[in-house]
């Protein structure tokens, strides 16, 4: 039976629209219990005459609960540099 084969990764899957890229970073905290969140940047955020919109905000939710969410500042251009951190309390490991 074919489950997985390191194969499959050879053929990337086909992009329906390219709508940017996110860079973030995770960081567990365990005498805490807590999940720092930095939204660093974003990267190919398609302008408004490709189709995308005025600026950029990244909203971030911890599922399944949606009773822990941040927001980042809104900012301009294809290329929105963030850097901001975000703290999410009593998470089990």
């Amino acid at each position: 039976e074919h489950l997985f084969d390191v194969s499959d990764l050879q053929h990337e899957p086909s992009v329906i629209s390219k709508c940017g890229s996110l860079e973030v970073s995770f960081q567990y905290d365990n005498a805490h219990s807590r999940l720092l969140v930095t939204v660093h940047q974003a990267k190919e955020i398609p302008a408004k005459d490709r189709g995308g919109a005025n600026n950029t905000q990244v909203r971030i939710m911890l599922l399944p609960g949606k009773k822990q969410r941040h927001k980042t500042k809104v900012k301009d251009g294809e290329n929105p540099v963030f850097d901001e951190k975000f703290c999410f309390n009593k998470i089990l490991p």
